[in-house]
């Protein structure tokens, strides 16, 4: 057995086996807290899926200084489209560095499971959101629950082991599936009903005809024009697969 966190990594003769960071499920067990759902929900989002959103001294260990910016960045415009060429312009203000280095960098950090690279599904563009969301907590001060959610209902979707994309309709979706997800922490059933509405078009041009909204507590289910559009809550929604 030879255990490693690079991705790439493939030796004659082994077969691979590729463990994720803890999801809600798990999280729940390891902990052994008899809490309310809704605050192991919390406590989830606070804490994250891995030791890396315990204690900040591991930052200073795992990354270089170039890489624990680049992180800091990303933590700052989690959610957010990003390029490389932003993300050098910010962080040459404050160190030396080159754009290839910048581009050596996030390419090290993607291919060992520390941020995951979500592409658009027709402009060149990208968002980047981590493998565990635990780790945006260590690495600022800001609040955004809104994308910090975001990234908790991604870190779901890694069970499918597929490919995911986005755009201006849907925080994610399945090519393959042709399912996708929206976000909606907050959202309350009327506003998501005319949500719904709004991108039914573009569900019916992608050939998507489930559309699952993920909520803190609201629940729903209805159709339109053929698409099941569901409203439900991320314990259930996690817990369900």
């Amino acid at each position: 057995i030879l255990s490693t966190n690079i991705k790439d990594l493939n030796i004659n003769g082994f077969e691979e086996l590729e463990l994720d960071y803890f999801d809600f499920e798990e999280f729940i067990s390891v902990s052994k807290k008899n809490l309310p759902i809704n605050n192991l929900v919390g406590l989830f989002l606070q804490s994250g899926r891995s030791k890396f959103g315990e204690k900040n001294i591991l930052l200073r260990q795992s990354f270089t200084l170039l890489e624990l910016e680049i992180l800091k960045y990303l933590a700052l415009n989690l959610g957010q489209q990003i390029s490389i060429s932003k993300i050098f312009i910010e962080l040459k203000k404050i160190l030396k560095t080159s754009k290839d280095s910048v581009y050596q960098a996030i390419k090290k950090l993607e291919n060992t499971y520390v941020i995951y690279t979500l592409k658009h599904d027709e402009k060149k563009l990208q968002k980047i959101y981590f493998k565990d969301f635990g780790l945006r907590n260590n690495l600022c001060i800001s609040k955004d629950f809104s994308h910090l959610f975001e990234n908790l209902v991604l870190s779901e979707l890694f069970k499918f082991k597929e490919d995911f994309f986005y755009n201006k309709y849907f925080n994610f979706y399945s090519q393959i599936s042709k399912i996708a997800y929206i976000s909606s922490p907050t959202l309350d059933i009327d506003l998501i009903k005319l949500r719904a509405k709004k991108i039914l078009p573009k569900a019916l041009e992608l050939g998507i005809f489930h559309v699952i909204f993920i909520t803190l507590s609201s629940e729903d289910s209805f159709f339109e024009q053929g698409v099941k559009f569901e409203v439900i809550s991320f314990d259930k929604f996690s817990l369900g697969f």
